[in-house]
């Protein structure tokens, strides 16, 4: 079985108008929460093989503030332009493009997408726990985590995983 670690990156602010989306930058706040959630996959021994991150700053820095926080490094690091509001099909297809050995993948990324893609890898299943579904998609914060559970990647598609747990952002 293989797990997945759906984050959205930590708040973001607009604090520098003269910047596009692109370049918004975590804030203070946000800062905290992702070295926070560094320290919840290290006390709960999350341990992505390999992370798929979106080149947006605050996607980048979420993910350098969770390394600060105590997350162990994924063994293979992706920073990728192309996973930047790719929309969900975008990451379905990274995802299953992947030829990976890992068996723990973490994806830093972008609100819709990643309850967009949680609802369809996980549409078959959630019916055990219909609550749970929808409480990631009714609010989706900055800095929550779907942990969804799975079969191999290359086999990504409707239905293809279990939405095991949501951690609303810290």
């Amino acid at each position: 079985m293989n797990r997945l670690y759906l984050l959205r990156h930590a708040e973001a602010g607009w604090q520098d108008t003269g910047h596009n989306d692109h370049q918004r930058s975590l804030t203070n706040h946000g800062q905290m929460t992702a070295a926070k959630i560094g320290q919840l996959f290290q006390t709960r021994s999350f341990l992505p093989e390999h992370a798929l991150v979106s080149s947006a700053l605050r996607t980048c820095q979420t993910f350098e503030k969770m390394l600060e926080g105590g997350m162990a490094p994924p063994k293979k690091i992706d920073i990728e332009d192309a996973l930047y509001l790719c929309g969900r099909d975008g990451l379905v297809n990274a995802l299953r493009d992947l030829n990976t050995h890992a068996s723990q993948i973490l994806v830093v990324n972008h609100n819709p997408d990643l309850p967009n893609l949680v609802e369809f890898l996980c549409r078959r299943h959630h019916q055990p726990q219909p609550d749970l579904m929808k409480q990631m998609l009714s609010d989706f914060s900055p800095g929550s985590l779907a942990i969804v559970d799975g079969g191999a990647w290359d086999d990504i598609a409707l239905g293809w995983g279990q939405l095991v747990e949501v951690i609303k952002g810290l």
